[in-house]
């Protein structure tokens, strides 16, 4: 599970980067669009680190969360995005732990 759940939330990471200048050049959004997705690419980047802890997958799906929210501020290509991810985090979890439970299995 740590190898999905990493992957979606790093790639995560790289899109919310991409969209700074996206959002904040070329859509005329406000300085403080690109500083938001600054920190929750930050906090995409920082969450696989701290996969042991108990909290990861509820921080994991408050961030998708985070990023569905922002998308209601900033306009529908960042809900999109959103959804995208958040069914790829659900999808990582879920095939992560059958992966899990085949393994012990055996």
């Amino acid at each position: 599970m740590r190898v999905l759940t990493s992957s979606v939330l790093i790639m995560e990471a790289i899109v919310l980067l991409l969209a700074i200048p996206v959002a904040v050049v070329a859509g005329g959004q406000p300085a403080w669009v690109g500083w938001l997705f600054a920190v929750l690419a930050l906090a995409c980047a920082l969450l696989p680190g701290m996969f042991r802890r108990p909290f990861f997958v509820p921080a994991g799906w408050g961030l998708q969360g985070l990023v569905l929210a922002s998308g209601v501020l900033i306009g529908w290509i960042m809900v999109t995005l959103g959804v995208v991810f958040t069914a790829l985090w659900w999808t990582a979890l879920h095939l992560g732990r059958k992966a899990e439970a085949a393994q012990a299995a055996n």
